[in-house]
């Protein structure tokens, strides 16, 4: 019980962000209509599908590689930036459909929670870098962004295939809104910090 709970509190923001998703994906359907991000109305007099767009599916497998996705990264980054994922996604929300509207204007419909993955984990590569030197989590990160590279350059999504064509662009900004979220509100651990305790004794 207490291990569930404290799994609960370390993941706050994943599991709501999945339930939430699955939630809607059961009740509304794929791309419910008056939440998927479309920038010629979500600008302006429907604002809430800047948030709500990321929510929203496409079918059935978009749901279920995104979830997979959201679990695995929510979990491996979400312990480290605890409290500033919460700003970081809703910066993220906002950041991500503006730069998919001036990037990509002829883009009519967004929707899923790719591009806050990639939020995640472009934020969590940062953070595990500079408070704990966590090879395997920076590592993970450098794969992701090799995989956003490669599909940047072919146009085409690795490994998943789903009824709306990816947006690559949404994966990209997603990565680096995310790294430079990181550095602006991330700090630095203090330089003694990471000295060994040989040398910081040493100190007069």
């Amino acid at each position: 019980m207490r291990r569930a709970t404290r799994v609960i509190r370390d993941l706050r923001w994943t599991l709501t962000l999945a339930g939430a998703s699955l939630v809607i994906f059961l009740l509304l359907g794929p791309v419910p209509a008056g939440l998927i991000m479309d920038p010629a109305v979500a600008f302006t007099r429907e604002p809430w599908r800047l948030f709500s767009g990321h929510l929203t599916h496409s079918d059935d497998a978009h749901l279920f590689w995104d979830l997979t996705g959201l679990l695995l990264v929510g979990s491996l980054y979400e312990p480290l930036l605890k409290r500033r994922l919460g700003g970081l996604l809703v910066a993220g929300s906002l950041g991500i459909c503006a730069g998919i509207s001036v990037i990509q204007p002829t883009v009519i419909a967004y929707c899923g929670l790719s591009g806050l993955i990639n939020l995640i984990v472009g934020a969590g590569a940062v953070a595990a870098w500079r408070t704990e030197r966590d090879w395997p989590r920076v590592l993970f990160a450098l794969a992701v962004a090799a995989k956003l590279l490669v599909e940047q350059l072919t146009d085409a999504a690795l490994f998943t295939q789903t009824a709306w064509p990816p947006l690559q662009a949404a994966h990209l900004i997603g990565f680096m809104l995310g790294v430079l979220y990181a550095v602006l509100v991330v700090p630095s651990p203090p330089e003694a910090a990471t000295e060994s305790p040989r040398q910081i004794v040493a100190r007069p």
